[in-house]
């Protein structure tokens, strides 16, 4: 088991144990894709079909990753020397967290339905 953070498209960010593939499958709603891969300590995976399965904007993940990112998101640490997943970093909730108000200080609230066009222009 890691603990692992669910970012919904709402903006809503909780902390999740996850043990497995079956596991970040559920939380995404379908097959797994690593879609950022920062020098950080985190990565973050998505619904590999999400974007032709038209799921809705996660505006917050998107932020976080700078590109765009559709669907549940799944936040967890960087894989280790053996290719196992490991624990979210103590400190990622709060990026989100502080993130998140940036987004609704800035006008553009969690969710914002006008995100992804702003974002395009």
């Amino acid at each position: 088991m890691i603990n692992a953070i669910r970012i919904t498209p709402e903006g809503d960010a909780s902390h999740i144990e996850i043990d497995g593939l079956a596991d970040m499958q559920g939380v995404v709603d379908g097959y797994i894709e690593l879609v950022f891969d920062p020098e950080d300590n985190y990565e973050i995976y998505v619904n590999e079909e999400g974007l032709l399965h038209g799921l809705p904007l996660n505006a917050l993940a998107s932020l976080i990753s700078g590109r765009r990112i559709v669907g549940t998101a799944l936040v967890t640490g960087r894989a280790d020397k053996n290719g196992d997943l490991t624990s979210v970093p103590k400190g990622i909730m709060k990026t989100l967290h502080m993130t998140s108000i940036f987004m609704e200080i800035s006008g553009q609230p969690v969710g914002h339905p006008r995100w992804d066009t702003i974002q395009d222009a």
